[in-house]
């Protein structure tokens, strides 16, 4: 196997892992949360419920990306100070892509993700 394919998996996985933990992380306190952690789990579980189907759409994931993750403030999190050298309409441009990036990947490689049960073990 390729180091590249070896990367994009890497890439993946990572995608995914920080995807399912920002509802958490939206929701989090310093101390333990059991509302954040009841919502990550129920976004995990959506998805991996999605997953299991044999052609799972794009709608689907769209519509869970909807419900369970705040994709423009995944993605100006992202930029981090960088956000602020970027106009209204670049920033709006650029969330746009993030979304569709994450809908790709979704729907590309959403059939990977294996396991009965997304489970929460603190936030």
């Amino acid at each position: 196997m390729s180091s590249r394919a070896i990367n994009r998996r890497r890439a993946f996985a990572a995608s995914i892992s920080f995807l399912l933990a920002a509802p958490a992380v939206s929701f989090a306190a310093s101390r333990s949360d059991p509302a954040a952690e009841q919502l990550a789990a129920a976004a995990g579980n959506a998805f991996l419920d999605i997953t299991r189907q044999q052609s799972a759409s794009r709608e689907q994931f769209a519509t869970l990306l909807e419900k369970y993750v705040a994709v423009r403030k995944l993605a100006l999190f992202a930029l981090g100070k960088y956000r602020r050298k970027l106009a209204t309409a670049q920033l709006d441009e650029y969330v746009a892509l993030v979304k569709a990036m994450l809908l790709n990947a979704l729907t590309r490689y959403g059939h990977k993700l294996r396991g009965r049960q997304f489970i929460v073990t603190g936030s």
